[in-house]
C-alpha cells in the first residue's frame, strides 16, 4: 500500500487500526464494570439478609434474658427444697453411727483373752518343731552314708563285670590273631614268589617308557598343528575385522549424505527397495556412488561441485526420472530432492584440452576427473556440469608458473594446493583477471570405499578357509594316532601296576603276620586282672560292714522325728482353734467398724452436701434478688411484673425445661449475625454505587455499539478498494509469469483472526514446472533464481500502479539462468520506460549481451583500477 496506494487507502487503514484499538478498550471497559456490578449486587445482596436479621436477633436476646432471670429463682426454689431434705438425712446418718459404737466395746474385750491362749499354745508348737527338725537333720546325713555305700558296692559289682569282660575279649583277640596269621599264611602260599616277577616288573617298565616318548612325539606334533589352526583363525579375523572396517566407510557416507539432505537419504533407501520399477539405470548420489583415490583430494572435488549436485540422483532415461521425482516429492513429500539426465556423450568425451605431459614439468598433480572414481554416466554429468576434466591441481611450489599455466595454455580454472586460482578477461583491456580464495574441507567426500582392497581380502580369506580345512583333516588324523598312543600306554601302565601290586601284597601279608603274632605274646603275658579282682572283694567286705551300721542309726532319728511330730499336731489343731474363735470375733469387730466408717462417711457427705445447698440457696437468692429485685409482700419471690411476663410467654417451669428453650433461643440468635451501624451505611452507599454503574454500562454499550458499525462501514469501503488493487497487481502478475512461461498468482492475507489489521499482508503463489503444485514463495522451497525471478515479476507488476517517484533494484538479475534474465530484462524495460512510468535504477555487476535498449534508457558504468583506459579511447560505435 505503500508503494502503490493512494493516500486515502492508508488513512482509512490507519483509521480501522485505531478504532479497532479503540474497541477493544470499549470492551475491556465494559467487561470490567460488568465484573464490578456483580460484585456490588452480591454484597447488597448478602447486606439486605444482615440487616433484616437484626430486629428478630435483638427479640431473640430479651426472651433470652427473661429466661435467665426465672430460671434463678426457679434454681432458688429448688436448693430451698434439697436443704430440708439433706437435713432430714443427716439426722438419720448420725443415730447409725452412735448404734454401732455402743455394740464395737464387748466384743473387744473377748479377743484380747483368746489372743493371750493362742500365743501359749504356739510357743509349744515351736518347740517340738525344732525337735523334728533336729532328727531330720541327723537321719538325712545318714542317708546320704547309706547311699554312698550302696554306690561304692554297684560300683564294685561294675569293676567285676569289666574285669570278666577284658578277659574274654583277651581270649577272643588272640583267637582272632591266630585266624589272621593262618588266613595271610595261605595267602602268601596261594600267590608264591616267582622268581621272574622282578625281570618282568622290570620289562613292564621299560614297555611303559617306549609308550609315552611315543605319546610325547605325537602330542608334540598335534600341538604345532592346533597352533597352525590358531594362525590360520587368528588371520582370518583379522582380514574380516578390515572388511567390516572397509564396509563401514559405505555407512558413514550414507551418515554424511543424510546429514547434508535428509530428504535425499529417505529417497536412496526408497530406491534401494524399489529398484525393479525402473526400466534404465539409475545412480545414488555422488556422495554415496563416488570414491575420491587419495582422500587428501577431497578438498578440490568439495569445493568444485555444488553442495545440492551432490545429494543428486542420476538416471538415463525420462521417464524414470519422473516417476522417481512423483513418488520422492509428490508421494512421500520429499521435496528437496533433485534428480539430472546423464549426459548422452559417454565419458571418453571429456577430455582435458592439454595433455598431462605437457603440464608435468610444470608441477601437475592431476585433472579432477582422474582424482574420483564414479559411474561412467554420473562422472560425465559433473564433467559437463564442473569442467572437472579441465580442472588442474599444482603443487604449492607451481604458483611461480601462474602466468604460463593461464597465458600459454589458457587454463582458467586450477588449484595451487589449497588455493583456488579463477582466470577471466577483460572485455575492454584483454588482460588477465586473477580471482584467488582459500578452499577448506567440506567433510563431505573424504570417506572412499577401496573395492579393490575389499575384493583382495575376500580372495585371501578363502584361500585361507580351505587352508583350515586341509590343516583341521590333519589335526583330525592326528588325535586319532594320539588317542592310539595313549591306550597303548595305559595298557602297559595296567601291567606295571599289577606286577607291583602282587609284589607290594606279599610283603604287606609277611608285616601283619609278624605284627598278629606278637599282639598275641604281650596278651598272653599280662596278669593285671586277677590282680584288680582279688583288691575289689576286699574293698568290698569293708564297705558292706559299715552299710549295716549306718542304717541302724538313721532308724533310730526317724523314730525320733515321728513321735515329736506327733505332739506339734495336737498343739497346731488346739491353736487352729483358738485362732478361728479370734478370727470370727475380729471378723464382727471389722463388719462393726466398717459399718461405722461407712456410716461416719456417709453422715460427713450428707453434711457437706448440707452445707453446700445452703450456700447455694443463698447465693442464688442473692443473684436473682439483684437481677429481678423481690416482691413486694416477701424478700423471698420474685416481682409479680416479672411473674406476669413469664405466663404470658408460657415460659415452662422446670430448670432443664428452661434451659433447654434457652438453647434453642440461643443457637437462633448465634446463628443470626450482628449488625452494627456501618453494615448500614455501607449497605445505603452500595445502592448508589449500582445505579451509577448500570448507567455507565448502558453508555458504553452503546459507544461500543457505535464504533463496530464505523468499523464494518470503513472496513466495506476500504477492502473494496484494496481488493482492487490486490487484483490488478494479481492481473500483471500472472500476464508477466505467462509471457515467463510459469504461473503465478497474488492473493491477500487477513491476518490470524477477524479485524486483524496489522497482520493483512501479500501472499504470492508460484509455479514453475507442470508437474509442480501451486506453492507460496518461501526461502526454503524455491531456489534462490526462481526466487529472484518471482520478485523481479512482481516489482513490475507493481510499476504501472506505483506512486513513488523512483525505484532501486541492487543485482534482482543475479542468480537467474539465461533464458529468464533475458525476458525479465526485456519487461522491466518495457515496464519501466513508459511516460507515466516511475524512475526505475538497476545496479547490476554485469549484464547479457544483445540486449535490447529503449531510448528514455541511460547506462551508467563505473570504472575503477589502473588497467582501464580513459573514456576517451573508448570505441561507442563497438559497444552499440
Amino acid at each position: 500500500v505503500d508503494a502503490v496506494g493512494d493516500m486515502e487507502l492508508k488513512e482509512k487503514h490507519q483509521q480501522l487500526k485505531e478504532l479497532k484499538t479503540e474497541l477493544e478498550e470499549g470492551e475491556h471497559t465494559h467487561e470490567s464494570q460488568m465484573k464490578i456490578l456483580s460484585q456490588k449486587t452480591s454484597e447488597h445482596e448478602k447486606l439486605e439478609d444482615e440487616v433484616k436479621a437484626f430486629r428478630e436477633k435483638r427479640l431473640l436476646l430479651e426472651r433470652i434474658d427473661k429466661l435467665g432471670k426465672k430460671r434463678l429463682w426457679n434454681l432458688f426454689e429448688n436448693s430451698r427444697r434439697n436443704c430440708k431434705k439433706a437435713t432430714l438425712n443427716y439426722e438419720e446418718k448420725k443415730k447409725v453411727v452412735d448404734d454401732n459404737e455402743k455394740a464395737l466395746k464387748p466384743l473387744r474385750n473377748e479377743v484380747t483373752v483368746l489372743k493371750k491362749k493362742l500365743d501359749t499354745v504356739n510357743r509349744a508348737q515351736l518347740a517340738h518343731g525344732d525337735l523334728i527338725k533336729e532328727n531330720l537333720n541327723k537321719a538325712k546325713v545318714q542317708s546320704q552314708r547309706v547311699d554312698r555305700f550302696a554306690a561304692e558296692l554297684e560300683d564294685f559289682k561294675n569293676q567285676l563285670q569289666i574285669i570278666d569282660r577284658r578277659e574274654k575279649e583277651k581270649e577272643a583277640t588272640i583267637e582272632k590273631c591266630q585266624q589272621m596269621i593262618r588266613s595271610l599264611e595261605q595267602e602268601i602260599e596261594e600267590h608264591g614268589e616267582d622268581e621272574t616277577m622282578q625281570e618282568k616288573l622290570i620289562d613292564a617298565k621299560k614297555n611303559t617308557k617306549k609308550a609315552m616318548e611315543r605319546l610325547d612325539v605325537e602330542k608334540e606334533k598335534l600341538a604345532i598343528k592346533k597352533y597352525e589352526v590358531n594362525s590360520i583363525k587368528v588371520e582370518q579375523e583379522r582380514i574380516e575385522k578390515e572388511l567390516v572396517r572397509l564396509r563401514s566407510v559405505e555407512e558413514r557416507k550414507f551418515e554424511i549424505l543424510k546429514r547434508n539432505s535428509n530428504h535425499a537419504s529417505q529417497a536412496v533407501n526408497w530406491l534401494r527397495k524399489n529398484r525393479d520399477r525402473f526400466s534404465g539405470e539409475v545412480y545414488e548420489p555422488f556422495i554415496l556412488s563416488a570414491n575420491v583415490i587419495q582422500t587428501e583430494h577431497a578438498i578440490y572435488i568439495e569445493n568444485m561441485i555444488g553442495n545440492r549436485d551432490l545429494s543428486v540422483f542420476f538416471f538415463e532415461r525420462t521417464d524414470d526420472m519422473n516417476l522417481f521425482l512423483n513418488e520422492t516429492r509428490q508421494r512421500m513429500g520429499l521435496e528437496r530432492v533433485g534428480a539430472a539426465l546423464v549426459p548422452r556423450a559417454g565419458l571418453d568425451h571429456y577430455v582435458p584440452r592439454v595433455s598431462n605431459d605437457q603440464l608435468r614439468q610444470y608441477g601437475l598433480v592431476g585433472y579432477l576427473k582422474d582424482m574420483v572414481e564414479a559411474p561412467d554416466g554420473v562422472l560425465a554429468y559433473m564433467c559437463q556440469q564442473y569442467n572437472l576434466h579441465n580442472t588442474a591441481v599444482f603443487q604449492p611450489s607451481a604458483e611461480k608458473y601462474n602466468d604460463v599455466i593461464s597465458g600459454k595454455f589458457g587454463i582458467t580454472k586450477y588449484f595451487f594446493g589449497t588455493k583456488l586460482q579463477i582466470v577471466s578477461r577483460s572485455n575492454y583491456s584483454g588482460k588477465a583477471i586473477y580471482r584467488t580464495s582459500q578452499v577448506q574441507p567440506h567433510g563431505v567426500l573424504a570417506l572412499s570405499l577401496d573395492h579393490d582392497q575389499i575384493n583382495r581380502l575376500n580372495e585371501e580369506l578363502q584361500r585361507n578357509q580351505m587352508n583350515r580345512e586341509e590343516v583341521d583333516s590333519q589335526v583330525q588324523s592326528m588325535m586319532h594316532d594320539v588317542q592310539q598312543c595313549s591306550e597303548s600306554l595305559e595298557a602297559c601302565r595296567k601291567e606295571q601296576r599289577a606286577l607291583e601290586q602282587k609284589r607290594s601284597l606279599i610283603a604287606k601279608n609277611r608285616s601283619l603276620i609278624e605284627n598278629q603274632r606278637k599282639r598275641i605274646r604281650e596278651a598272653m603275658s599280662n596278669d593285671e586282672e586277677e590282680r584288680e579282682r582279688k583288691k575289689i572283694n576286699e574293698e568290698k567286705i569293708t564297705t558292706t560292714a559299715n552299710l549295716m551300721q549306718t542304717g541302724q542309726l538313721l532308724k533310730n532319728f526317724v523314730v525320733n522325728s515321728a513321735k515329736a511330730r506327733t505332739k506339734k499336731d495336737i498343739k497346731a489343731l488346739e491353736a487352729n482353734y483358738l485362732e478361728s474363735q479370734v478370727n470370727r470375733k475380729e471378723h464382727k469387730i471389722t463388719d462393726l467398724r466398717e459399718s461405722m466408717k461407712e456410716a461416719r462417711q456417709e453422715m460427713d457427705a450428707v453434711k457437706q452436701v448440707l452445707d453446700e445447698l445452703s450456700v447455694v440457696m443463698v447465693n442464688t437468692l442473692k443473684e436473682a434478688r439483684e437481677m429481678t429485685g423481690s416482691s413486694k409482700g416477701s424478700k423471698d419471690k420474685p416481682p409479680e411484673d416479672l411473674v406476669a411476663y413469664w405466663v404470658k410467654e408460657d415460659f415452662p417451669d422446670g430448670v432443664e425445661q428452661i434451659e433447654l428453650l434457652t438453647g434453642q433461643l440461643e443457637a437462633q440468635a448465634a446463628s443470626t449475625e450482628d449488625v452494627d451501624q456501618s453494615v448500614l451505611d455501607k449497605y445505603r452507599d452500595l445502592q448508589e454505587e449500582i445505579t451509577e454503574l448500570r448507567q455507565a454500562m448502558s453508555s458504553e454499550k452503546k459507544s461500543i455499539e457505535s464504533r463496530t458499525k464505523k468499523i464494518d462501514r470503513l472496513k466495506t469501503e476500504w477492502l473494496g478498494t484494496l481488493n482492487q488493487l490486490i487484483s490488478d497487481i494479481d492481473q500483471r502478475f500472472e500476464r508477466f509469469f505467462s509471457i515467463m512461461g510459469f504461473f503465478g498468482k497474488i492473493e491477500l492475507t487477513q491476518g490470524n483472526y477477524e479485524n486483524d489489521f496489522d497482520n493483512f499482508g501479500i501472499r504470492i503463489l508460484v509455479k514453475y514446472r507442470e508437474t509442480d503444485p501451486l506453492q507460496e514463495l518461501t526461502p526454503h522451497l524455491q531456489s534462490g533464481g526462481e526466487r529472484s525471478v518471482a520478485t523481479a515479476i512482481y516489482m513490475l507488476a507493481l510499476q504501472a500502479l506505483t506512486t513513488v517517484p523512483f525505484r532501486c533494484v541492487d543485482e534482482i538479475n543475479q542468480g537467474m539462468d539465461t533464458r529468464n534474465e533475458r525476458l525479465i530484462f526485456e519487461m522491466l524495460v518495457e515496464t519501466s520506460c513508459n511516460q507515466n512510468s516511475a524512475q526505475y535504477f538497476l545496479l547490476t555487476p554485469k549484464l547479457l549481451g544483445g540486449l535490447k535498449y529503449n531510448p528514455r534508457m541511460n547506462v551508467l558504468t563505473v570504472h575503477t583500477g589502473t588497467g582501464f583506459p580513459h573514456h576517451s579511447r573508448f570505441n561507442l560505435t563497438a559497444l552499440g
